[in-house]
C-alpha cells in the first residue's frame, strides 16, 4: 500500500502544489511566494541539467554496445557520433562554448552538417506538394490558388509585369495569414491552458510515464 501511495500519490500531489504555487506567484504580489517559485525555479533548472547529462551517459552507452555488436553499419555512425561528442564536449569544457576553437568545430562540423539536412528533405516536399496540390475539395482549390498568387508574386519578372500580384499577395499575408495565425496561437494557447490545469489536478498522467488514469 505505501509503495502504491509513493509511487501514484505522491507526484500528484508535489504536482498540484508547485502548479499553485506557480499560479499564485504569477498572480499574486506576494514575496515569499517570488523567492519560493524562484528556488523552483532554480531547482528545475538543475534536474534539467542532470536530465542532459543522464541522456549523454545514455547515449554514450548505446553507441558503446552497437560498437562491440558490430551489426550493420550502424556501429560506424555511432562511432563517429562518440568522436564528435567527446570532441565538442571536450573543447566546450576547456575552452568554452564562446571560444574560437569551439565555434570553429562548430561551423566546420555541425554546420555544414545541418545545412545538408536540408537538402535531403528536398525529395519528400517535393512529394508532400503533389499530393497537396491536387483539388479534390474546395479548400485544396482555396489552398493551390492562393500557393499559385505567392509563387508568381515573389518571382521578379511576375511582380514587374504584373504588379497587381505584389498589392494581392501583401493583402494576403497582412489580412488572411495573419488572422489564421492569431487564431492559431489562441487555439494553442487555450489548449496550453487546459494541459496544465489536466496536469494539475491529476487528470494527465502521462509526463509520470504512465497512462491516464493509472
Amino acid at each position: 500500500m505505501s509503495i502504491k501511495i509513493i509511487r501514484k500519490t505522491v507526484p500528484l500531489v508535489i504536482t498540484f502544489l508547485v502548479g499553485l504555487l506557480m499560479i499564485g506567484q504569477w498572480f499574486l504580489n506576494v514575496p515569499s511566494l517570488d523567492e519560493l517559485a524562484t528556488f523552483l525555479q532554480q531547482w528545475g533548472i538543475l534536474i534539467a541539467a542532470f536530465a542532459m547529462g543522464l541522456g549523454s551517459v545514455n547515449i554514450i552507452i548505446r553507441s558503446v554496445h552497437r560498437i562491440q555488436k558490430r551489426e550493420g553499419t550502424d556501429w560506424l555512425y555511432a562511432i563517429w557520433l562518440l568522436i564528435v561528442f567527446f570532441l565538442f564536449a571536450i573543447t566546450g569544457i576547456g575552452f568554452g562554448p564562446a571560444s574560437s576553437q569551439y565555434k570553429y568545430i562548430f561551423n566546420t562540423i555541425l554546420q555544414p552538417l545541418s545545412a545538408t539536412m536540408y537538402p535531403a528533405t528536398l525529395f519528400f516536399l517535393v512529394s508532400a506538394i503533389y499530393r497537396t496540390f491536387k483539388i479534390r475539395t474546395v479548400e485544396g482549390g482555396l489552398f493551390v490558388i492562393v500557393s499559385a498568387i505567392i509563387l508568381l508574386a515573389n518571382a521578379p519578372i511576375m511582380s514587374a509585369s504584373l504588379p497587381f500580384l505584389v498589392t494581392l499577395k501583401s493583402w494576403i499575408m497582412d489580412v488572411e495569414l495573419t488572422a489564421a495565425y492569431r487564431a492559431i496561437l489562441l487555439g494553442i494557447g487555450l489548449g496550453a491552458i487546459m494541459l496544465g490545469f489536466r496536469i494539475i489536478f491529476g487528470l494527465e498522467t502521462t509526463h509520470l510515464g504512465r497512462e491516464e488514469g493509472t
